[in-house]
């Protein structure tokens, strides 16, 4: 929430990623969290996409927002500009380059497809 209202407002997070020491959650659905067999609990069947993965995903599109408030909208913004000659191009190749990076992490089930059969993964990849 916090990201998505400092990237409308063009105003720096609040909430920065120092600020909290979680991993980001396991890539298995709740429905595979209790099993029988306590080998197969919280495993995400092969072959079964999960949907937690959307979550991940935004995730870490956040943390490439975030970097990109602190970096252009930052008050820091010309303090780093004295140091770095070209500010604006390392700034945009570092975006650009997490964004590649992260546009190819994207699991298959995630990736952008109009002709995607299954409504659930339609909309989360819509959404991302």
């Amino acid at each position: 929430m916090d990201r998505m209202a400092s990237t409308g407002l063009g105003r720096p997070c609040a909430i920065l990623d120092d600020d909290f020491d979680l991993d980001i959650p396991m890539e298995c659905d709740d429905e595979f969290w209790e099993h029988p067999d306590p080998e197969q609990r919280f495993k995400q069947p092969a072959g079964i996409p999960s949907t937690v993965s959307a979550f991940n995903q935004q995730l870490r599109l956040n943390r490439i927002m975030a970097f990109a408030l602190f970096t252009i909208y930052s008050i820091k913004t010309k303090f780093w500009e004295s140091i770095l000659q070209q500010w604006d191009q390392h700034i945009v190749t570092e975006l650009d380059s997490a964004l590649n990076k992260w546009i190819s992490s994207l699991p298959e089930h995630l990736r952008w497809d109009p002709n995607q059969n299954d409504d659930r993964f339609f909309n989360l990849s819509a959404g991302l």
